[in-house]
């Protein structure tokens, strides 16, 4: 039983939207409230429906939106001029999932746009005015990704507080941003600052403070990173550390990371450092993966700088222009697999020949002139070693 009063139609006990209605097409609103509809779903001709305007589904059975189930609503929306600034507010008393919005010319004015999304648990903004935000409180959020080539302040204050976030992405700004800090998120997993041109001093308690479960912190391609004495304090969880590309200060002359005892992954590739002190990595007891390629080691600090690391499978330490390495520099990694020593001016590799690297499968090395050891009666087998740009080289 339908009814069509002045464009309205109204129905009770509707289960779907597919209804009949092709000649409906000066339809302005259609009111389906207190039904038993489980799908939003609308028929495809209702693009045509210029006229149409609102769409009352209040109280029914709806639980999922899929993206298939709107199409007929989106294609009637393009080119649609959003120029009210909280035209969309009214979407704050829907509970959705995820939030992806997109902002492809940039606005005269900041729009509140998040406002509209504080239900929901995954929300992505690209390309959004963020220096200019407004504090809210979302109550549900478990991702937040901001993506955006909008220069200015990182706005810590108002993206604090957030006590259901667990994973955060603030990525590729275009133009350096300096950023403010980010406290009281007692689920926060996984925190991105990667490609932002940032300059931070005083890493990390400054940027991160009440973030106990943190545990993949990525601040590589960026500006300069600065570290202090016991600037990991508190964020004694992390498993995953990336500065690759992204300046860092001090790393080389003290122990910054001494407590990060679960640390696995570390990359500080080309980050520009010089590695002055034998204990810059002392207390990292489980650390698996190491990347150190493109910086410097001063004196024979590289023969005594690794041998703490007894967990370590994967050592990259390539383009460090490393002319020598002593045999006892690899003491203590028998658990070694992968060592890359690409880039280097090695003329020598006979700490192959000490059984420390017994678990070793893959050398990639490259040298014009590169003698290799004579001793097989103790030397390791490696399965694949890669050999590129050699003159000369003698096998065991």
């Amino acid at each position: 039983m339908y009814v069509f009063v002045f464009r309205f139609l109204v129905d009770v006990g509707l289960s779907s939207l597919m209804l009949q209605m092709n000649d409906l097409t000066k339809l302005q609103e259609l009111r389906v409230g207190t039904n038993i509809i489980q799908s939003m779903s609308l028929p495809p001709f209702m693009s045509t429906f210029k006229d149409f305007s609102l769409l009352d589904l209040h109280a029914n059975n709806i639980s999922i939106i899929k993206t298939d189930h709107t199409e007929a609503g989106l294609k009637a929306l393009y080119g649609l001029n959003l120029s009210d600034a909280d035209v969309l507010d009214g979407l704050r008393s829907i509970y959705f999932q995820e939030v992806y919005y997109y902002i492809n010319e940039r606005a005269s004015e900041p729009i509140s746009i998040f406002r509209c999304m504080i239900n929901a648990t995954n929300v992505l903004v690209k390309n959004g005015m963020i220096d200019e935000m407004e504090y809210v409180f979302f109550r549900e959020i478990k991702e937040l990704y901001l993506l955006y080539d909008h220069s200015g302040t990182l706005p810590g204050k108002q993206l604090s507080h957030l006590h259901t976030l667990e994973k955060r992405v603030i990525a590729h700004n275009i133009e350096p941003i300096r950023a403010g800090t980010f406290t009281d998120m007692p689920k926060l997993q996984y925190l991105d600052l990667s490609c932002n041109r940032m300059t931070l001093k005083r890493c990390c308690t400054t940027l991160l403070s009440g973030t106990p479960q943190i545990r993949y912190l990525n601040l590589s391609r960026n500006g300069e990173i600065s570290l202090d004495v016991g600037g990991f304090d508190g964020l004694d969880s992390l498993e995953i550390r990336d500065f690759h590309h992204t300046r860092v200060v001090d790393m080389g002359y003290f122990s910054a990371l001494s407590n990060l005892k679960y640390l696995r992954h570390l990359d500080v590739s080309y980050s520009t450092i010089t590695f002055t002190n034998i204990y810059c990595f002392y207390g990292l007891r489980n650390l698996n993966v190491f990347k150190i390629a493109g910086n410097n080691f001063q004196g024979d600090v590289a023969r005594y700088l690794f041998n703490n690391l007894t967990f370590l499978e994967h050592l990259n330490m390539s383009y460090c222009r490393v002319v020598e390495l002593h045999p006892s520099s690899f003491r203590n990694l028998q658990r070694l697999r992968l060592l890359n020593l690409r880039g280097n001016n090695l003329m020598t590799i006979d700490f192959l020949a000490y059984p420390d690297l017994k678990q070793l499968t893959s050398l990639s090395q490259t040298s014009r002139s590169l003698i290799c050891p004579l001793t097989p009666s103790i030397a390791p087998a490696p399965r694949q070693i890669l050999f590129g740009g050699l003159s000369k080289i003698r096998t065991f």
